[in-house]
């Protein structure tokens, strides 16, 4: 039973206070949750960095799936997805609210939805917020209808103050898309011509890629070639001028 809902459900979760709304993109058309700048659902929902004293306003994408498979009394049984809604969830920066477009976050199978996160981290919420969240959905099957509840895993980190310069250097960052399937573009802006690392390391603290090379004001791209890298999770860092900026990306098959 506790297979009821598929993996994909973190993705609607984190998400369930009323307050301003977000609107849904309609032209995401595969189930799953769609952080910024992502285009392919990774099972981990990584939103973008929070700073300390700076509006965090964030808008998640989603798609409610509408057909899962179910594993119940030993056996497999197909199941149409009637209905879904968030219901609680726990680590959230308490600075940091989370809504979605529907009432109660609920929707029905197939929809398009979004989850706007939105607030001002305070000093003493510094740190990687790991959020526990619980998703109820009801399916239809041969048998009848079930209801059943899933609890996954996402993650805030909320950075210290920065310079005008790590701001704009961190604020700036995208990896498009992100997970990323074979080759990806990481993009940063920058304020004057420096030296500048690019490196990606994998969860062992490997070092599986950098690059050197000198910004232009402005805009600035380091294309990712995944080469033989294995899917997963890694981590990235970019170095300018004294300044760094961290994050983490997928690779997916």
């Amino acid at each position: 039973m506790k297979k009821l809902i598929l993996s994909f459900f973190c993705a609607f979760i984190a998400f369930s206070s009323f307050g301003q709304t977000c609107t849904p993109d309609t032209s995401y058309k595969k189930p799953g949750i769609f952080p910024p700048g992502a285009t392919n659902w990774d099972s981990v929902a990584v939103m973008p960095n929070a700073t300390v004293g700076m509006m965090y306003d964030e808008v998640a994408q989603m798609v409610s799936p509408s057909d899962t498979i179910i594993d119940t009394l030993g056996a497999q049984i197909s199941a149409t997805i009637d209905s879904i809604w968030l219901t609680d969830f726990v680590g959230l920066p308490n600075s940091i609210t989370a809504t979605c477009n529907t009432p109660d976050c609920f929707m029905v199978g197939g929809d398009n939805a979004c989850i706007r996160f939105l607030g001002t981290p305070t000093a003493n919420e510094v740190g990687n917020h790991i959020i526990g969240v619980k998703a109820f959905g009801y399916v239809s099957t041969p048998i009848g209808q079930i209801g059943d509840t899933i609890v996954f895993l996402m993650s805030i980190e909320v950075q210290p103050t920065q310079s005008v310069d790590e701001n704009i250097l961190s604020q700036s960052v995208k990896i498009t898309p992100n997970p990323i399937n074979s080759i990806g573009q990481f993009t940063f802006e920058v304020p004057d011509v420096k030296d500048y690392t690019f490196e990606i390391i994998d969860l062992t603290g490997k070092r599986v890629f950098s690059e050197n090379g000198t910004t232009q004001r402005g805009s600035n791209s380091i294309q990712i070639n995944r080469n033989q890298l294995s899917e997963g999770l890694y981590f990235y860092s970019i170095h300018w001028n004294g300044l760094s900026h961290k994050g983490r990306l997928m690779f997916i098959d």
